[in-house]
């Protein structure tokens, strides 16, 4: 729905204020800004997002929005995130986001991370000075999809081994069989000595 508070010539806005909701599911191709406020009761999320197909967008747009987006869930314990954006659009926003949403989401429980199918450019992870407290007390369960075995892929992958301390299962859905990264990561350190790591072939 359009915000009354603004004006209509900035598209379409999506707006939820929902204190009782306990578990969403977004699928939105169409939304230009989003606005989520007073969802302290948001336990579960399901994020399918792109750029909207209603105009041209560049991809400052489109991390501006998938930055309002992650910022309105700050109590969820379950994200389940799948973004997709136009060729031009840079991953270091994806990036920034997680580390973003990592500092943001104190409760955080279980993360499931979907990366669309990227260009070779430069990318690099930037991991924050300040561990987030959902590494530290809470998340337990990661899964990560697509993952193809880039550098800045499997820096995020031992960022998050070896800072989550209460881990118990870290899965990695890989686009092909490779053995050099597949034992980069069985030798990657682990916060959580109870953390188990397994690798499957996607098909």
């Amino acid at each position: 729905m359009d915000d009354p508070d603004e004006s209509d010539d900035q598209g379409c806005k999506l707006m939820i204020d929902a204190p009782q909701l306990k578990d969403l599911y977004l699928a939105d191709y169409v939304s230009e800004d989003f606005l989520l406020r007073n969802l302290p009761s948001l336990s579960e999320v399901s994020f399918f997002v792109g750029s909207t197909c209603l105009r041209r967008r560049s991809f400052t747009d489109d991390g501006l929005r998938m930055h309002k987006l992650l910022n309105g869930i700050p109590n969820v314990k379950f994200l389940d995130a799948y973004f997709t954006f136009g060729a031009d659009f840079d991953t270091s926003w994806n990036l920034k986001l997680l580390a973003d949403f990592l500092r943001c989401s104190p409760y955080l429980e279980v993360l499931i991370l979907t990366g669309s199918r990227f260009s070779d450019t430069a990318k690099c992870w930037n991991p924050l000075q300040e561990i987030p407290s959902c590494l530290l007390l809470c998340l337990k369960k990661i899964q990560i999809k697509e993952f193809s075995g880039k550098d800045y892929e499997l820096d995020v992958i031992e960022y998050l081994l070896s800072n989550a301390k209460v881990l118990k299962k870290m899965t990695i859905n890989c686009q092909y069989t490779n053995d050099c990264f597949c034992g980069e990561l069985a030798a990657f350190p682990r916060g959580s000595k109870t953390c188990q790591l397994f690798s499957f072939i996607e098909v």
